[in-house]
């Protein structure tokens, strides 16, 4: 699945599996 995560100012989106 892809999740979305928001670091302080930046947008880090990584799909595992």
């Amino acid at each position: 699945p892809c999740e979305v995560r928001v670091d302080h100012v930046a947008i880090k989106k990584r799909c595992v599996k």
